[in-house]
C-alpha cells in the first residue's frame, strides 16, 4: 500500500508545521483510495485545540466537519490527519499518546519531525492490531510525493 501525496499538499503541510513551530501542527487529509493506493489531493490546516499544544495536538472539531463536507461536496474522502513532532524523541514515530488516544481507527496518519526549526523527516501510518476496537499500534506504509526529488528519510 502507498500513500501518495501531491506536492502541494506536501508544501502546505511543512509550512504550516514550521509556521506552527515549537508547537504541534495539526491537520486533515482528503483524498481518494483505491485497491493498491491511499492519494492525498487536500489538506486543511487545524487550529491545535490541545490544552499543551508543545507536546500534544488535538484537531478542532469545526474543522473535521468542513473537511466532511467538502469530502461529500468533492466527491472525495476523509482520508486521516497529519501532525507534527517539534524536537520530540519520537522524531515521525507515532508516541505511546498518539497511539492511545486515536479517536478513529480508519484514519491514516503523516507524522512530519520538525529537529531545530528544520523539517528532518515524514512518515505515513495506518492502523495495525486492532483488537476489541482499541488500537495496539500503527504499520508504517510506503510515502510517495508526487513530482519529488527530495527525500526527507
Amino acid at each position: 500500500m502507498n500513500f501518495i501525496m501531491t506536492s502541494q499538499v506536501k508544501n502546505n503541510i511543512f509550512n504550516f508545521c514550521l509556521k506552527q513551530y515549537p508547537k504541534e501542527a495539526c491537520g486533515l487529509l482528503l483524498g481518494n483510495i483505491s485497491k493498491d493506493n491511499i492519494r492525498c489531493t487536500f489538506s486543511i490546516n487545524s487550529k491545535n485545540m490541545a490544552k499543551n499544544p508543545y507536546k500534544f495536538f488535538d484537531i478542532d472539531v469545526r474543522n473535521i466537519f468542513k473537511a466532511e463536507l467538502f469530502s461529500r461536496n468533492n466527491n472525495i474522502s476523509l482520508l486521516g490527519h497529519f501532525h507534527s513532532h517539534p524536537d520530540s524523541p519520537s522524531g515521525d514515530i507515532p508516541s505511546k499518546h498518539d497511539i492511545k488516544n486515536i479517536s478513529n481507527l480508519k484514519y491514516h496518519w503523516i507524522i512530519v519531525s520538525i529537529q531545530n526549526k528544520m523539517i528532518k523527516s515524514v512518515s505515513a501510518f495506518t492502523p495495525h492490531n486492532i483488537q476489541n476496537s482499541k488500537l495496539n499500534d500503527f504499520k508504517k506504509i510506503n510515502l510517495v510525493i508526487e513530482n519529488q526529488t527530495e527525500k526527507y528519510e
